[in-house]
């Protein structure tokens, strides 16, 4: 039997996010996956064409911002959510509030991701990554005075943002390799 490819995501109307905003086109995210916009035009996945529910999943900068969302939402889907992150007071109460578990970790360090993915995989079934821990610097390359921006700053960003997420994937992976 040959294998058949996966449905196309069919484009769907976004609704405007202000009364003088035309309806915007955009592909839906997950092909059967149903959308439903909250306040201000944001959207909330409701159902999705894989059940997650069940499943274990860590979420790397999930006590806030992006990865609270995506921690919030994947807890809305019935997944077992441990928050990893550096802000220990933040994590805590997100994990608590989604019912999750909290891990302190810096994504660039080997001990600390491998003691996250082992408290993510407590019950062997850990299933998802959600990378979500970055940092940005916004400074000139050279600035005004002519002087060159301070390079360890910018190693510290790809260390973090690049290193750091690899480190992550790569322990996760091997730890979910071993799941059955």
């Amino acid at each position: 039997s040959s294998a058949s490819a996966p449905p196309a995501a069919a484009a769907t109307a976004l609704p405007p996010t202000s009364p003088n905003d035309p309806p915007v086109r955009r592909r839906q995210p997950v092909a059967g996956a149903v959308v439903r916009f909250v306040g201000g035009g944001s959207a909330s996945v409701t159902s999705l064409a894989m059940d997650i529910s069940g499943a274990a999943a860590m979420v790397t900068g999930g006590a806030s911002g992006l990865g609270g969302a995506t921690s919030r939402l994947l807890a809305e889907l019935g997944v077992k959510v441990t928050v990893v992150d550096l802000q220990d007071e933040k994590g805590e109460a997100l994990a608590a509030e989604i019912g999750g578990a909290y891990a302190h970790a810096d994504v660039t360090d080997t001990e600390q991701v491998e003691a996250a993915v082992a408290a993510a995989n407590r019950d062997g079934d850990l299933r998802m990554v959600a990378n979500c821990a970055g940092i940005g610097w916004a400074q000139r390359t050279v600035g005004k005075g002519g002087e060159p921006h301070d390079l360890a700053v910018f190693e510290k960003v790809v260390q973090v943002n690049v290193i750091g997420t690899f480190n992550v994937i790569r322990l996760a992976a091997s730890a979910m390799s071993q799941n059955e």
